[in-house]
């Protein structure tokens, strides 16, 4: 495994901004040209009549500082409009030839695009189809857990004794109960990943802390405790080489190293048939190895075993995680699929007091994001990575999602960092889109998405979700992507209207930064993902979409919980999805030929 908010108030759609004519982004030129001459005739109208108006309040933007507005209607604000207008025009345009290439004809009826600008839908393409979002369902999990667990909170691993060693002696077992922590490494396989070390819950602390307290002998055995949640380990309908491939690890309130044993390479992993049996004999391994001795052999806790707090009341030692909030930019900077899981369950053990269950997790986690404003129209969540197939959201539940979280917030600080940090480091290196977008990638068998924030030409903020479908190759969906990328970074990309300014006209102030600098942190090395795509290459500086592999309320009543389905809101009706891919085609396309996406990112 590979790992390393307080939201505010959603930003309520703007229907009359939405652009939904047919399949084209922008509408029709003429529609456009009437629209604006529209506008001008009221402007007009309203000047000449002498309407006194209030000043217009500056849209919300957490990346700007208020800058003096012209009146709503006031003819000083002409050159304004029809900038507006222009800028709108151009960036359609460039989504629609972005779009229009031969090697997304495939994709086009499956697929789904929405951009939002100053808090405004600025362009759209069938934003309420239902799609396969890959990994970009981590922004779902992600708002969730740092609305029910404090991102400073930690996640502790105990090492739990019937008494204190007495002359080095431990009488009875020694217990090793977990606390969800998906981050637990052994130094040997922290050092076959590439994520920072630092990062790691340090496994083979724990057995020098046990050592440190005197500990030369067990006169029992070391018992694993993953009681914490429960003991399906596995999604059913995920698909088999999910787990060889090391894509993501059996789940467990205990895991130590993904609950894999490294075989060759980081590649090839052999799960482990009893985790919490496994993490007991591990630890016993590295004590006996220590000069410590046991009476009896390892084994997992089961449901016929006292509670570890009754027969091991005494905690010896302890270690704990990093912040959650932290774990949280680990899981998406590169799209860690074994902590989403775990993240999922552990809002399960938080939201009912039972052992952490899916059922629990994801319904936990739609009472979470509708409380924050989410709209779910159009969701149906199996699992909290994007790892299965039947997962479908549409453009507007991402973007939604995205913007009820705030960019000072640990969501927008764990999002990975176009050209410089997680699984965006290679894309779009030494264009105006590095550094100023942050966003979530996802990319599975003929999967592309990306969902995030961007800073535009003249530092309004962004939001946009695009999920791209039945690609023959994920590289092109990379490549549309990033153009689209480069299209919003670009906005608004219309010429100056200096020859319309008009006498007593408001100068329009320079646009001031005041949202905390892109901390892009330290660039990982360049390594093969384990749920991603091989580095692309094309006519873009370094495109590669790789990644590293890998407390709360009660959930809410009205949300219906199917076991080992995944939780479903109802469909949106909206017309523009009703053109939407078969579902079922979708989850069962071949894999393509040329692209190695076997799992979210």
């Amino acid at each position: 495994m590979t790992v390393r908010s307080t939201p505010v108030q959603a930003v309520a759609y703007k229907q009359t901004d939405r652009l939904r004519h047919g399949s084209e982004f922008g509408g029709s030129t003429i529609i456009n040209v009437v629209s604006v001459l529209m506008v001008l005739v009221a402007v007009v109208a309203f000047t000449t009549a002498g309407l006194i108006l209030k000043k217009a309040a500056p849209a919300k933007s957490m990346f700007l500082a208020s800058a003096p507005l012209a009146p709503v209607l006031s003819a000083r604000r002409l050159p304004e409009v029809l900038r507006a207008g222009v800028a709108r025009q151009h960036l359609g345009v460039s989504i629609d030839t972005t779009l229009a290439d031969p090697s997304l004809i495939n994709a086009l009826n499956a697929s789904c695009v929405v951009i939002e600008i100053g808090g405004g839908i600025v362009a759209s393409r069938t934003p309420q189809r239902q799609v396969l979002p890959a990994s970009t369902m981590k922004t779902l999990t992600a708002a969730a857990v740092l609305s029910r667990i404090d991102p400073a909170e930690t996640f502790l691993t105990e090492v739990r004794v019937k008494a204190a060693p007495a002359n080095g002696v431990l009488a009875g077992d020694l217990w090793l109960v977990g606390g969800g922590d998906p981050l637990l490494e052994t130094i040997e396989y922290t050092n076959s990943q590439q994520h920072d070390p630092a990062s790691a819950t340090s496994f083979d602390q724990l057995v020098a802390d046990i050592v440190a307290a005197g500990v030369t002998q067990v006169t029992g055995g070391v018992i694993g405790d993953a009681r914490r949640y429960d003991e399906e380990r596995l999604r059913p309908t995920w698909k088999k080489n999910y787990v060889t491939d090391g894509e993501v690890g059996p789940i467990g309130g205990l895991m130590v190293d993904d609950n894999f044993s490294v075989v060759n390479s980081r590649k090839t992993r052999v799960a482990a048939s009893n985790a919490p049996a496994d993490a007991a004999q591990l630890l016993r391994t590295k004590l006996e190895a220590a000069g410590v001795t046991f009476g009896n052999p390892s084994l997992g806790a089961d449901s016929t075993m006292p509670k570890a707090t009754a027969a091991a009341p005494v905690v010896l030692t302890s270690i704990s995680s990093i912040p959650v909030g932290e774990v949280v930019r680990e899981m998406l900077s590169w799209s860690d699929n074994t902590t989403a899981e775990m993240f999922i369950k552990e809002l399960g053990f938080r939201s009912t007091g039972n052992a952490g269950s899916w059922t629990d997790g994801l319904a936990a986690v739609q009472s979470s994001l509708r409380t924050q404003g989410v709209t779910l129209d159009g969701l149906t969540m199996i699992d909290g990575s994007g790892l299965d197939r039947a997962n479908r959201v549409t453009c507007e539940v991402l973007l939604s999602t995205v913007r009820s979280q705030r960019v000072d917030g640990s969501f927008f600080k764990g999002l990975s960092v176009m050209g410089e940090y997680g699984t965006l480091r290679k894309r779009l290196r030494g264009t105006a889109a590095q550094g100023v977008v942050r966003a979530k990638t996802g990319s599975l068998n003929g999967v592309s998405s990306l969902t995030g924030f961007a800073q535009t030409a003249d530092q309004t903020e962004a939001h946009f979700a695009m999920v791209f479908n039945e690609l023959a190759s994920t590289a092109d969906g990379v490549r549309a992507g990033n153009a689209i990328a480069e299209s919003i970074v670009a906005f608004p990309n219309a010429p100056e209207l200096s020859g319309f300014s008009l006498p007593g006209q408001v100068p329009q102030a320079k646009p001031i930064r005041t949202s905390p600098p892109l901390d892009a942190g330290t660039p990982s090395t360049d390594t093969a993902s384990s749920d991603t795509t091989n580095d692309v290459a094309n006519a873009q500086p370094a495109i590669a979409d790789t990644s590293l592999p890998n407390s709360g309320s009660v959930a809410d009543p009205g949300v219906s919980a199917v076991p080992n389905s995944g939780i479903s809101s109802s469909t949106s009706t909206n017309p523009s999805s009703s053109t939407s891919a078969n579902p079922s085609s979708i989850a069962n396309s071949s894999p393509s030929p040329d692209t190695a996406a076997s799992a979210g990112n």
